[in-house]
């Protein structure tokens, strides 16, 4: 599931968008206490280049919510929070589909103004841990490490019970 399908299915939003604007639309937004988006997208082939990516949500019992990022706000984004891959690259997600993961990011954003849920705020969560490369399954991974120290201090100590036992009497500890 995605962050607005998750927001409105444990009925922490009832409705909400995020769209990318290019410099040819009509664009106009305010934030505040009465925050609002109008966009309306050029007619025609070309829109120009990608200018800004928004997103709003309307929580159930609450004012709409807007987050605006410019391009240059989301490469900003990007470059502070984004690991490299080890070819100092960005992962794919990132190079090959900016717009997606420009959306995405200003829909983090908001969504996080709206999150009630414990559900939407730990997929948010774990949505950041993922794009820095944490991998989400960290109690997963700690509880095998866990696992395995246990089973190796296990196999410690049969040894040891079996070397004493090799022993013959008198000879072992005491």
């Amino acid at each position: 599931l995605g962050l607005r399908d998750m927001a409105e299915w444990y009925g922490d939003v009832e409705d909400g968008d995020a769209q990318v604007v290019y410099e040819l639309d009509e664009f106009d937004y305010e934030l505040g206490d009465t925050p609002s988006i109008h966009h309306k997208p050029a007619k025609g082939q070309s829109r120009g280049d990608v200018a800004y990516y928004y997103a709003w949500a309307k929580p159930k019992n609450g004012k709409i919510k807007v987050a605006v990022m410019s391009r240059q706000e989301v490469e900003e984004h990007r470059d502070k929070f984004v690991r490299k891959t080890k070819q100092g690259d960005y992962s794919p997600a990132w190079t090959k589909s900016f717009d997606a993961m420009g959306i995405k990011t200003v829909m983090r954003k908001c969504y996080k103004l709206v999150a009630r849920s414990p559900q939407l705020r730990e997929a948010i969560a774990l949505d950041e841990l993922q794009e820095v490369q944490i991998p989400q399954g960290l109690g997963v991974e700690l509880a095998q490490e866990q696992l395995t120290t246990m089973r190796q201090s296990n196999q410690d100590k049969m040894k040891q019970l079996q070397q004493s036992e090799a022993q013959p009497e008198g000879q072992g500890a005491p």
